[in-house]
């Protein structure tokens, strides 16, 4: 480390050696809102019906500081048992291929007697906000998934 002696005698640090210092410690600070991670929603699903029109509910994407995503997931007149579900490539509307098998992930989402869905589950992987969406559907994996019941495309959040 370079030192430099000002004119009262005392030795102080290098100031680019500061300015370095400063930086360094202030970037997890000033990245986390751009980043995530910081525990603010980032992205918003609002599930729609589609083979069964009252199905729906709400959800959030929520960054973890690892990179990985904590989905938040709140569903309503879903038929009891379990449904697989995935997030795909596309959107409601232009469907396209899954991106990400939840279901292997973290398991079947279960609708209980009531056909309410509450859970929130994180996984490893980022999930994008151009291009995605989630897809819930009417049976298990282990019963070969079936038709989509609800789906939500992954809406960023607005600042």
């Amino acid at each position: 480390m370079q030192h430099t002696s000002n004119d009262s005698g005392r030795r102080t640090m290098n100031r680019p050696l500061l300015c370095i210092i400063g930086v360094v410690a202030l970037c997890p600070i000033l990245l986390a809102p751009l980043c995530g991670g910081g525990g603010e929603p980032y992205a918003t699903l609002d599930f729609t019906g589609t083979s069964m029109p009252d199905a729906g509910g709400t959800g959030t994407l929520t960054a973890t500081p690892n990179g990985g995503t904590e989905i938040q997931v709140s569903l309503h007149d879903i038929p009891e048992g379990d449904h697989a579900w995935h997030v795909h490539e596309g959107s409601c509307m232009n469907q396209g291929g899954i991106a990400i098998d939840l279901s292997s992930l973290v398991g079947d989402l279960h609708a209980g007697a009531d056909g309410t869905v509450e859970t929130t589950v994180t996984i490893d992987e980022a999930i994008g906000t151009d291009g995605f969406y989630f897809n819930i559907h009417e049976f298990s994996t282990n019963d070969g998934v079936g038709p989509g019941i609800t789906c939500a495309d992954v809406v960023p959040v607005m600042e």
